[in-house]
């Protein structure tokens, strides 16, 4: 029963742990975005979360990896810096894994950040969340899972109950 019940909260405690890692960056000004596509392997996977930072415009350097919106903020992508163009503000960029630079020019204004972190695989379970019937998924996990414990917690009780006897004298 105790092996059980170990399990149960070891899932639950990465359970949390995800939910944490995909909404608490958020209040230290992160951006968290999921990665779609395999431009930037081997750095980037398919599937990792990326942690951005707002950053001002003079701060980036070639080879900063960013991320940044394109046709008018439908398309998100995260790419590295190939050359910086101070006079206009303007910024090319290139997927590790592509050949060539990208032909569109980023604004100043398109940079929604620069990447600070990425968790490998994680990304999967924020596009999960992303729809409502994901999260209505997520929350019928949870749920059973406090069942779970709430179950083996019980079974544990009934079971790992001894009953005690008190024998007393009679006093004659």
């Amino acid at each position: 029963m105790k092996l059980i019940r170990g399990i149960l909260d070891l899932v639950m405690a990465g359970f949390l742990l995800v939910c944490m890692l995909l909404s608490v960056p958020k209040l230290w000004g992160y951006g968290i975005y999921t990665v779609t596509s395999g431009s930037m392997e081997p750095e980037i996977h398919t599937g990792d979360v990326i942690y951005t930072m707002p950053v001002e415009f003079q701060e980036l350097r070639e080879g900063d990896v960013i991320t940044f919106s394109m046709n008018q903020g439908k398309t998100t992508v995260t790419h590295r810096i190939q050359k910086i163009d101070q006079k206009n503000r303007l910024i090319q960029t290139k997927g590790d894994a592509n050949k060539e630079n990208d032909r569109t020019w980023i604004t100043e204004k398109s940079i929604l950040g620069k990447v600070e972190y990425s968790i490998r695989s994680l990304g999967y379970l924020a596009l999960l969340a992303s729809s409502v019937s994901g999260k209505l998924f997520l929350l019928a996990v949870f749920m059973w899972m406090v069942a779970a414990q709430i179950a083996v917690a019980a079974i544990g009780a009934v079971c790992g109950r001894r009953e005690t006897y008190v024998y007393q004298k009679k006093e004659s």
